[in-house]
């Protein structure tokens, strides 16, 4: 009799022990994805005026080409982008260690060969003649761009044709 009470003790505490290991489990899991939730808004809306700036990139460096503006001016601009641009590159990637979505990480490599291209051709004595050759997918990337409202909005589709433009641009 004194065993089986025992037991029944023993049992019931390690029930209660489990019990409050679930409850405290379930709470921190609970607390993690509200951070995570935070921390996501925090860098889709960190990411809402570079989609502006980069989804406008294409039209003004071919408005800059037809005025005949500077290689200073059109120097100036570029590195403008590329600031932009590398925040969407990172913010890319931070979504995508968070999500796992392979959007964000097409997205992210896109962004990065944009990144690359633009940084050689602001440095190159052929920037003019670089930007001509590429002018019409720098429009169509933008136009992709310009088409998201967050970055949320990049669909695996859009992100896999950013990243066949971007790939093709030549430097």
């Amino acid at each position: 009799m004194k065993s089986t009470l025992q037991r029944s003790i023993i049992l019931q505490i390690i029930l209660i022990s489990i019990l409050a290991y679930s409850a405290f489990a379930t709470y921190q899991w609970i607390t993690v994805e509200k951070s995570n939730k935070i921390l996501m808004d925090y860098i889709i809306t960190q990411t809402d005026f570079s989609i502006a700036i980069v989804g406008d990139m294409g039209y003004d460096i071919s408005y800059l080409l037809d005025i005949n503006a500077s290689n200073d001016l059109l120097t100036t601009k570029l590195h403008y982008y590329l600031i932009n641009i590398r925040v969407l590159t990172y913010s890319s990637m931070m979504l995508y260690k968070s999500t796992k979505e392979d959007r964000y990480l097409v997205m992210r490599t896109s962004m990065a060969n944009l990144e690359s291209f633009l940084l050689t051709t602001a440095n190159s004595q052929d920037l003019r003649k670089i930007l001509y050759n590429n002018i019409d997918k720098l429009r169509k990337i933008s136009s992709i761009i310009k088409e998201l409202i967050t970055i949320e909005d990049i669909t695996l589709e859009k992100a896999e044709k950013l990243l066949e433009l971007t790939s093709n641009l030549e430097a």
